[in-house]
């Protein structure tokens, strides 16, 4: 990283600049003007606003202020005093400096201020030089103690933080409002080694894809990712770490709105200034997920997080760093591990220290995984600098004192006899923080304009030395313990709809059919977006199984109807009809016990659309007599019936066994009339012999 030479260049400009302008009013008036305040310009002077709807009666806000000073030289701010009266009196008092984080935090309460350093009386309004907009330019001479201190200057003879104590005040003394910014007071060049701070930011919001498949954003959606790409673009130079939902970048690049699309391109240009790391297609909590059996799901989320991201970006994500939430658990961290993630960013509130009070870890800490000897290399994100992110009641003053706190850590560094060389650590706001532009803007200039602070990649501060502790060895962490939630969502809900749109595309018989299934199972993933609750899940689950039930119901099984056979290998005629305006693909299912089907019992069949499907089904006759047939539709996977219905077989032909009785019964019956014919012929014989004869005489003589 850059260290001293920068540091004597960046303290140079500073000390030009802090004999007649602030800083950051003269450095980069053009960019923090750009940051939603309004740019004034009056002869010899360059000074930024605030917009008139943040105006309150009796309210002091921080317009803005010189970042950082030598020990001699003027400190300017402009105050926005709001609608107070012109015989209100303003206070400007200067105090020593803090001694460490505990007192700044302090400070910023409007606590444990220390000596007051000036002894200026107050002063009416009108004595203040005003800008366009009313608010009040505040000067303080400074003197570092090397010559003689005049009246009305303040001496601030060592570096350090130095609270700047603003009160609005009636004439009776009724103090009407407070304000507690800070000095940077800086150090010779070389003597402080400036803090590496990296910068990791989300680019989210709910998503884009509705569920009735159209896309859009709502008006804050928009004025959130607009506030987002606006400071992230105005200032390329701060090397910002994006975690960028892949839904909502493809929902952006898809939009029939030209400013939503204008938003992806600006997100997608420069890649090569700015690190993005890879992330599942919609925020979720991975933990919650596997709590609740949805490996599967939380797998196809990452893949098609990853597509979206190289697609759209023109490159891979940065998979091997993860930016964590609150909620971490040991679950959620194997898992990152198991997809390749050796670098985290966690915050600190998702860990187990000891002491609340340690110092904030100045690199690269060793992260332990529960239930393993893995180690994962970790910036932690300090609590309270994270916090400050959320002051937004005057966003600039939020920034200014997020700005202090580091430039008070970077002094207490450059303290520490055993501290590191190159000391470092990563800011990110909360997961639910709300970026304001004002705040935005004022910290990314901060961050390139304050000598003691030196921006740095994300990627660069894990290779910084490790953090150490008093014993000289890598500081260790672990997670709270946090046990996963799962997902609020009706899961049976979300398994029968998972099953109708797996059904739908197995049956899908052309492109259209096939490009439908995947529209609809995209439908699905933004459903699991944190961002919703669960009767938003619901809609999306709902809308998408209409459409796949609209098609899956289109099938019309054979009607219910006798057929009769008359030999013993015939076939059976089937009739489908598809109401559906797609082609879709069945598999037919026949069983009967009296029959046999040489061409087995199943059918797969392609029902052109909106029309009847006529089949011939092969089948052996094993009996004679009435008998069911069962004809079971299912969908092209198998895995659900559509229509069962029941045909009856009618047959006259005689089977295996009928025949061999027939020809039994009638062989008997011959061998019976034969023997009975000869039986009487015998008998007829019989007495024709041993009988009289009529008309013959027997020993008659004449």
């Amino acid at each position: 990283m850059r260290r001293v030479t920068l540091f004597a260049v960046a303290l140079l400009a500073v000390a030009l600049c802090a004999v007649t302008a602030p800083a950051s009013a003269r450095d980069a008036t053009e960019a923090v003007a750009q940051d939603a305040v309004t740019s004034t310009t009056e002869p010899g002077l360059d000074v930024l606003e605030l917009g008139a709807d943040v105006t309150d009666p009796d309210i002091l806000r921080l317009v803005d202020h010189t970042t950082s000073v030598t020990g001699s030289g003027v400190y300017q701010a402009v105050v926005d005093v709001g609608n107070a009266a012109d015989q209100v009196e303003l206070l400007v008092n200067v105090h020593d400096r803090v001694a460490d984080r505990e007192a700044f935090q302090a400070t910023v309460r409007g606590e444990r201020l220390g000596t007051a350093l000036t002894t200026l009386p107050p002063r009416p309004l009108t004595d203040f030089e005003r800008t366009a907009n009313g608010s009040a330019r505040v000067v303080v001479d400074l003197n570092d103690g090397t010559i003689p201190i005049e009246p009305g200057q303040v001496r601030l003879s060592r570096p350090g933080v130095y609270p700047v104590v603003y009160e609005l005040r009636t004439a009776q003394g009724e103090v009407l409002d407070r304000m507690i910014a800070h000095i940077v007071r800086l150090a010779d060049p070389g003597v402080v080694e400036p803090l590496g701070v990296g910068v990791a930011l989300r680019v989210d919001a709910p998503p884009g894809h509705r569920p009735d498949g159209t896309i859009g954003f709502s008006a804050s959606a928009r004025e959130r990712l607009t506030i987002l790409v606006d400071a992230i673009e105005r200032h390329p130079e701060v090397p910002v770490a994006l975690e960028i939902v892949p839904e909502i970048l493809e929902a952006l690049s898809l939009s029939p709105d030209p400013t939503d699309r204008d938003l992806a391109r600006r997100l997608t240009d420069r890649p090569d200034q700015r690190i993005v790391l890879a992330n599942p297609y919609v925020r979720v909590d991975p933990s919650g997920m596997q709590a609740a059996g949805l490996d599967e799901v939380l797998l196809d989320l990452e893949q098609r997080g990853g597509q979206v991201l190289e697609t759209l970006l023109d490159r891979q994500p940065r998979s091997r760093t993860w930016l964590a939430g609150d909620r971490i658990s040991a679950t959620g961290l194997r898992y990152q591990l198991s997809r390749g993630v050796r670098e985290a960013i966690v915050p600190e509130r998702a860990l187990l220290i000891a002491d609340p009070n340690a110092p904030t870890a100045l690199g690269p800490v060793e992260l332990l995984v529960p239930s393993s000897e893995a180690r994962v290399d970790t910036l932690v994100v300090d609590a309270r600098l994270s916090e400050a992110f959320d002051l937004d009641d005057d966003p600039v003053l939020a920034a200014e004192h997020l700005l202090a706190e580091l430039a008070l850590i970077a002094f207490d560094a450059a303290d520490d006899e055993d501290g590191l060389d190159d000391p470092g650590l990563v800011i990110t706001p909360p997961e639910d923080w709300t970026p304001n532009p004002a705040f935005l803007g004022r910290l990314l200039v901060g961050l390139q304009t304050t000598p003691v602070i030196e921006t740095a990649p994300v990627d660069e501060l894990f290779d910084l030395d490790p953090a150490l502790d008093d014993d000289g060895r890598p500081v260790t962490r672990q997670l709270l313990g946090r046990v996963a939630d799962a997902p609020d969502a009706d899961l049976e809900l979300w398994q029968l709809t998972d099953d109708r749109v797996s059904a739908f595309d197995s049956m899908a018989a052309d492109a259209t059919g096939v490009v439908l299934a995947g529209e609809l199972q995209d439908r699905l993933r933004p459903s699991w977006s944190v961002e919703l609750r669960r009767e938003d899940r619901e809609r999306y689950w709902a809308a998408t199984r209409s459409i796949a039930d609209e098609h899956i119901t289109a099938i019309v099984p054979p009607p219910e109807r006798s057929f009769t056979l008359t030999s013993r290998e015939d076939e059976i005629p089937l009739r489908l009809r598809n109401d559906s305006t797609l082609p879709l693909r069945v598999v037919v299912r026949l069983e009967s016990d009296k029959l046999e089907f040489p061409e087995g019992p199943e059918r797969t069949l392609v029902i052109p659309a909106g029309e009847v499907a006529d089949q011939a089904i092969a089948v052996k006759v094993l009996t004679s007599g009435a008998f069911p047939v069962t004809v079971e539709v299912d969908t092209a996977d198998g895995e659900m019936p559509l229509a069962v219905s029941r045909i009856t077989i009618r047959s006259t032909v005689l089977s295996g066994l009928g025949i061999l009785l027939t020809a039994g019964a009638v062989g008997l019956l011959g061998v019976w009339w034969l023997v009975d014919h000869r039986r009487r012929r015998r008998r007829s014989n019989d007495g024709m012999v041993d009988g009289p004869v009529a008309g013959v005489g027997v020993g008659v003589t004449s």
